[in-house]
């Protein structure tokens, strides 16, 4: 398992090298791209100490592969086969999306990305959504990426000083860090994201 973003032996500075490596990175509500063959994989991957994922394209399965604890690996084929489609898979420390979500989100051309995970500080299990196609050229993709690279390392900041404040566990900074930037992320992009938490 990778190491959190917050960590016991660096509450001095945030842990910006995890920046970029990080991939850890059912209540039915579910958007409206999406379909009960998707709902169905999701169930049987959301406990997984590993990552697996699969693309759906008009509902309709189009791949699907397992990866390691931290992420899953796409060829150049299989990300031209994303093209409108949705792609979900598993975060087994049941956090949001990561950077290199992110990154396959804005440059293949997705209609939507989700991920599902049972949280490890509350226990409780979460469905992320994003969706709302982005659209522009390749410098728009970069700069959205580099977007997010910013407010991630904000949250950093932010979220490291609570702990040295005792205002926020490590434990809790871990857990809403990825859901703080998505946020963010979602807003000044305008697309929609949501977490759902699941019964």
């Amino acid at each position: 398992m990778r190491q959190s973003l917050y960590c016991e032996i660096n509450k001095e500075k945030p842990n910006s090298a995890a920046l970029g490596a990080y991939n850890d990175n059912l209540g039915r509500e579910t958007s409206q791209s999406s379909g009960k063959n998707i709902e169905s994989f999701e169930s049987k991957i959301i406990n997984q100490k590993y990552e697996s994922a699969a693309v759906y394209v008009n509902g309709k399965e189009v791949f699907s592969k397992d990866g390691n604890s931290n992420s899953v690996s796409f060829s150049e084929q299989e990300a031209k086969q994303m093209k409108d489609g949705v792609l979900t898979h598993n975060h087994p420390q049941g956090r949001s999306f990561s950077y290199n979500d992110i990154s396959t989100y804005v440059q293949t051309g997705l209609k939507e990305i989700r991920a599902v995970g049972v949280d490890l500080h509350d226990g409780n299990k979460y469905l992320y959504t994003l969706n709302g196609k982005f659209k522009g050229s390749e410098k728009d993709y970069k700069k959205a990426v580099s977007s997010y690279k910013r407010i991630n390392e904000k949250y950093l900041n932010i979220n490291s000083g609570k702990i040295r404040d005792n205002k926020m566990s490590i434990s809790e900074a871990n857990a809403i860090h990825h859901h703080e930037v998505m946020t963010e992320f979602a807003q000044i992009h305008r697309l929609n994201y949501k977490r759902t938490k699941i019964n």
